[in-house]
């Protein structure tokens, strides 16, 4: 029985082998950003970057996706075209960050510094920005529908051409009863 149990383990140890040598046809992100400030059109989808200084990066058309970058700061980051739909950015700080035609969708911005921050054609529907600091930010043709800006400091705004469908406005207002737009309710 000795050289059958012998037997047995070199199977099951060449049966590993090859498994680990097998690349899958769709490889998981690599989330190293050690190639940083560089990380222009990088997948990072998924990826916990919670608490990094990344600032200044150059994120522009990035996937992160699905990513985590909680109390992480990317103040002057370049992220136009990136994709961040469904991304945690809880206390980001992304304070004069350009965000030029951005995905945003379904974004968590709770209590962010987005100060001067360019927003100029993202697509931030169904967001939470609420207790977050927009001011100064562009937010020019934007779409804000059914996002949320509750309690949100949006001081010199640059708002025009704002898509506003279902959003919860900073005086606690919604923009479909406010006449189809946050105006007048920014605080």
């Amino acid at each position: 029985m000795g050289s059958m149990h012998r037997s047995a383990a070199v199977v099951v140890l060449v049966v590993l082998a090859v498994c680990a040598t097998v690349t899958p046809s769709h490889a998981a992100p690599s989330c190293d950003v050690s190639s940083y400030p560089s990380l222009q059109g990088r997948d990072l989808s998924g990826c916990d970057l919670s608490g990094l200084d990344l600032h200044g990066a150059n994120l522009r058309g990035a996937n992160l996706s699905g990513a985590t970058l909680v109390q992480t700061l990317l103040y002057g980051a370049n992220l136009n075209g990136a994709n961040l739909n469904g991304a945690m950015l809880g206390g980001v700080d992304l304070i004069g960050a350009r965000l030029r035609r951005a995905t945003l969708i379904g974004v968590d911005m709770t209590a962010a510094e987005l100060r001067r921050a360019d927003f100029t054609g993202a697509d931030l529907s169904s967001s939470d920005l609420h207790d977050s600091n927009l001011y100064g930010a562009i937010l020019s043709q934007a779409n804000l529908s059914h996002t949320s800006l509750d309690y949100t400091l949006t001081t010199k705004v640059r708002i025009a051409g704002t898509l506003w469908n279902d959003t919860t406005c900073p005086d606690h207002t919604n923009s479909d009863q406010d006449g189809g737009t946050c105006v007048g309710h920014l605080t």
